[in-house]
C-alpha cells in the first residue's frame, strides 16, 4: 500500500495497516480507507466491522475506552460487526461518488444524494440535538446507536466541508497507486500530492530515473 502506516490502535494487539492521515477532514480520511481507488493497485483497509472501529480510533474520532466499549458491544451482538461494516462501506462509496463528482464541477447523481439522505435521516433519528459552548450540534450515544455514533460524524464532516469549502481545493493525489482525497489548505492552492514524503518523492525518483535512462540512451 503506497500510503499506509502500521498503527497500534488497541493495546496488546499487533499493529495493523491503516491509511495515512493526509488531511484534517474526517470525511476525506474516511474516503482514503480505500487506497488506489479505481486503479489496478486498489486495496481496502476496511475488511470488517472491527476495522471500522479501529479506523475511527486511528483517525482520532474516538478515544481508546470508547473503542474498547464498542468492540465489546458489537462482538456481543449477533451480526453487529457485519451491519456496521456494510453501512460504513456503502456510506464511504456514496461520499466518494459525490466528492469526485463535485470536485470536477459536475452535478451529483440524484440517487447518490438520496442514498446519503436516507442514511442521514436514519442517523438523525438515533441522535439528539444539544446546545453547549460550541453551539448547536447533534450527538449520538455509542451504547444505543453504534453505527450512527461512528458514521454520523463522517457525514456531518462532509456537510461541513461542502458548506464552506472551495471545490477548487478539493483534490486527489495523482499517484497511480494512491488517489487519496485531500483539501488543499495551502495559501496559493499549490499542493499536488497527498504527502510529499511519499507519493511526491516517489514521483521525483521516477522522473530522475527516466532522465538518466534518456541520457544513457
Amino acid at each position: 500500500m503506497s500510503n499506509s502506516v502500521y498503527a497500534r490502535v488497541r493495546p496488546g494487539r499487533a499493529p495493523k495497516p491503516m491509511p495515512s492521515l493526509v488531511t484534517d477532514e474526517l470525511c476525506l480520511n474516511f474516503l482514503n480507507s480505500l487506497n488506489g481507488r479505481d486503479t489496478a493497485f486498489e486495496s481496502d483497509f476496511l475488511t470488517g466491522g472491527e476495522d471500522v472501529v479501529d479506523f475511527m480510533r486511528h483517525a482520532g474520532a474516538i478515544d481508546l475506552p470508547t473503542a474498547e466499549a464498542l468492540h465489546h458491544q458489537l462482538a456481543g451482538r449477533k451480526g453487529g460487526y457485519t451491519r456496521l461494516y456494510k453501512r460504513a462501506v456503502e456510506i464511504r462509496e456514496i461520499l466518494a461518488a459525490l466528492f469526485f463528482c463535485l470536485r470536477q464541477d459536475q452535478a451529483p447523481a440524484a440517487e447518490d444524494v438520496a442514498a446519503l439522505d436516507g442514511y442521514w435521516q436514519e442517523f438523525i433519528a438515533d441522535g439528539a440535538l444539544v446546545y453547549d459552548a460550541a453551539g448547536f450540534h447533534r450527538i449520538w450515544r455509542p451504547e444505543t446507536a453504534p453505527a450512527a455514533f461512528l458514521l454520523g460524524p463522517v457525514i456531518r464532516s462532509f456537510f461541513d466541508l461542502t458548506a464552506v469549502g472551495d471545490w477548487r481545493r478539493m483534490k486527489a493525489c495523482p499517484a497511480e497507486d494512491c488517489h487519496f482525497a485531500f483539501y488543499d489548505h495551502s495559501k496559493n492552492n499549490s499542493r499536488v500530492w497527498c504527502q510529499m514524503a511519499t507519493c511526491g518523492n516517489r514521483a521525483k525518483v521516477r522522473r530522475f530515473t527516466r532522465r538518466q535512462k534518456r541520457r544513457a540512451g
